[in-house]
């Protein structure tokens, strides 16, 4: 089992920030927050394998899982979660208003027989 807390690897680096774009916006908000020469000067241009070693080496928990968060929240993946129940209601009152009948959930738990 891999500890987060404690250790980080690449690999488990590589799944929590999924990209080389979120691992360098990684490292630059970890430069704000605990500004390091090496940080400062990184470019577009470094290795990606280079990335993953300067995040391994400059994990910190309490500071990291912050940072990973906000790269989340600001994330197009999580502005299309946080609005599909809206465009999921904007769906079905469209269906409605063209009399297409009743709306039935192909894929329900319970018909899966």
């Amino acid at each position: 089992m891999e500890y987060i807390i404690s250790h980080l690897t690449e690999n488990l680096a590589k799944k929590l920030l999924a990209n080389k774009e979120n691992a360098l916006e990684y490292l630059r908000k970890l430069n704000v927050i605990n500004p390091t020469e090496e940080l400062e000067n990184i470019k577009k241009s470094i290795p990606t394998s280079s990335i993953w070693k300067l995040v391994v080496k400059y994990w910190n928990y309490n500071i990291g899982k912050d940072i990973i968060r906000t790269i989340f929240l600001e994330s197009p993946k999580y502005k299309r979660g946080k609005d599909s129940a809206n465009a999921i209601s904007d769906l079905i009152k469209e269906w409605k208003d063209l009399n297409l009948g009743s709306v039935e959930w192909p894929c329900s738990q319970r018909r899966f027989w």
